[in-house]
């Protein structure tokens, strides 16, 4: 199986049971865009239904502007900078390199 096929499958083992609290790591890692846009949007969606969390950890500052209420940069293994909406990608970088 290709890595998108497994991830896929990830996903959906994920959201077995109905879980509250979903701890996503990378999820839309080795999908086409077409399959991370609706994996996107599904999320969005399970989140917006409201009575749900997800914990998400990307390298990808657009997807994770795009999923998130809120921002938590980790550096050394401690919270380096807490960002809520509108979200300013270059703040967020700062936040990443120490500069803030």
């Amino acid at each position: 199986y290709s890595l998108g096929m497994k991830q896929r499958l990830g996903i959906a083992a994920a959201l077995l049971g109905d879980p509250k609290v979903l701890l996503l790591d990378e999820p839309t890692r080795s999908l086409d865009p077409a399959a991370a846009s609706s994996a996107r949007l599904l999320l969005r969606r399970l989140l917006a239904d409201g009575g749900r969390c997800a914990l998400l950890a990307t390298h990808d500052l657009s997807e994770a502007a795009g999923l998130a209420d809120q921002v938590v940069v980790l550096r050394a293994g401690r919270v380096a900078a807490v960002r809520r909406p509108p979200f300013d990608a270059d703040q967020i970088e700062a936040d990443i390199r120490g500069d803030s």
